[in-house]
């Protein structure tokens, strides 16, 4: 989890009750941030969690994201058939970082943003697939030449913990980032 995401979750229920917006509006806020954080804290304990519980989270996650950007997105998730959410194991949160980086690199500043999280079994492998239809990481590289050679944390993250999982040897997880 961003530590960035946590500044900016707080700041924003702060600017709720400053701006005389809603009170209700600000404590629904600041309880969906409630859940987020209990349920990361929770899920993290553990090294494999359940989709049905990983998808939870996010869905807490992706509406407070909803909340603090006006211009609103629309996130989806499409699971395979065969796929039943509470028989599945994944690694707690190793969707979150992607799907932050999607919507803080990718479509923050546009309207009609769109994030797609996708789940497929290909044969005894899940595939998880994040996709957004953002400005694309070549784009952006060329508009802000300062994160041309800068390595997302997202991406750093979600290598490091897939080296680790590797290293358990408790399965065989690879992570491909494509444009």
């Amino acid at each position: 989890l961003n530590p960035h995401f946590i500044f900016n979750a707080l700041t924003a229920v702060q600017n709720y009750m400053l701006s005389g917006k809603d009170l209700r509006e600000a404590t629904k806020y600041l309880s969906n941030f409630a859940k987020v954080m209990r349920a990361f804290l929770e899920y993290n304990q553990e090294e494999q969690i359940t989709l049905d519980k990983e998808l939870h989270a996010l869905e807490l996650y992706v509406g407070i994201q909803k909340l603090r950007f006006s211009n609103g997105f629309r996130f989806e998730v499409n699971l395979d058939d065969e796929i039943i959410p509470e028989e599945v194991l994944v690694p707690p949160m190793i969707m979150q970082p992607l799907i932050e980086n999607a919507i803080e690199h990718g479509i923050r500043n546009m309207e009609n943003g769109e994030i797609i999280l996708s789940y497929q079994l290909q044969g005894e492998s899940l595939l998880m697939q994040v996709s957004d239809n953002g400005i694309g990481r070549e784009r952006a590289a060329t508009e802000n030449p300062k994160a041309k050679d800068k390595t997302s944390l997202a991406t750093k993250i979600t290598n490091e913990r897939i080296s680790l999982l590797n290293k358990k040897g408790r399965g065989s997880y690879r992570f491909n980032l494509t444009n």
